[in-house]
């Protein structure tokens, strides 16, 4: 009886610690999901996963969300970490469907959009102009 009321103890207790835990991974998960990107096609998607490239290197994003876009536009900013800070280096938008939850993108095309500078970057999504919904990092040797 107090074997059985010892293990009918510890399932209780050990339901309440990883109920706790649920509850907050809940509160501090971020919003934002994070962008991968390597190497591969854009009808076969991303072959190697990478994050350093060399300035001659075409690559793709890959990016998926918990929640459909619920949007038409997306803006992209890439920001070029320098000395401790960021400064904006490129930003543009593009057209998606607001049904979609996942984005695989041709994201650096060298001989339609030439090289990068040698350096760390980060990718920023944005919807409606300033909810930030991804973001990645990516460096060029």
């Amino acid at each position: 009886m107090y074997k059985s009321l010892k293990i009918f103890g510890l399932i209780l207790i050990l339901s309440i610690v990883s109920g706790c835990g649920l509850i907050t991974d809940a509160f501090s998960e971020s919003p934002n999901e994070e962008i991968v990107f390597g190497t591969g096609t854009f009808e076969e998607g991303i072959a190697e996963q990478k994050s350093t490239f060399s300035q001659e290197e075409d690559f793709l994003l890959d990016a998926v969300f918990s929640e459909p876009f619920e949007t038409t536009e997306i803006q992209f900013s890439v920001l070029k970490e320098s000395n401790g800070s960021e400064e904006i280096y490129q930003q543009w938008s593009d057209t998606v469907d607001p049904t979609w939850e996942t984005l695989l993108y041709e994201f650096q095309r060298v001989e339609a959009d030439g090289q990068f500078d040698k350096g760390n970057y980060i990718l920023r999504m944005y919807k409606n102009d300033s909810e930030l919904i991804g973001e990645g990092n990516f460096t060029i040797e």
